[in-house]
């Protein structure tokens, strides 16, 4: 097996930050692990993909937290364009 790696592709996840051959946004497994403070054997266990990938999404997150934050600020955009959709 390759060593895991996060990409960026614009037809998945709008561009985020993923795991290399999946739609599991670095974003997501962050979430698990530092909000939702599972451990890593857990977070891999629940979406299916090894803890060298989990270790991947956290280390490119606490490497890059401009680039989380404006993923952020961006997700939370869209999530407010599609509710002002909903109430026209």
């Amino acid at each position: 097996m390759s060593s895991p790696e996060v990409v960026r592709t614009p037809d998945v996840l709008d561009g985020e930050p993923r795991l290399a051959e999946t739609d599991i946004s670095v974003l997501e497994v962050w979430s698990y692990v530092r909000e939702l403070e599972w451990s890593h054997t857990e977070t891999a266990c629940h979406l299916s993909v090894s803890e060298p990938q989990i270790r991947a999404a956290v280390d490119y997150c606490e490497a890059n937290p401009e680039e989380i934050a404006a993923v952020q600020e961006a997700r939370r955009d869209r999530e407010a364009a599609m509710a002002a959709d909903l109430d026209v």
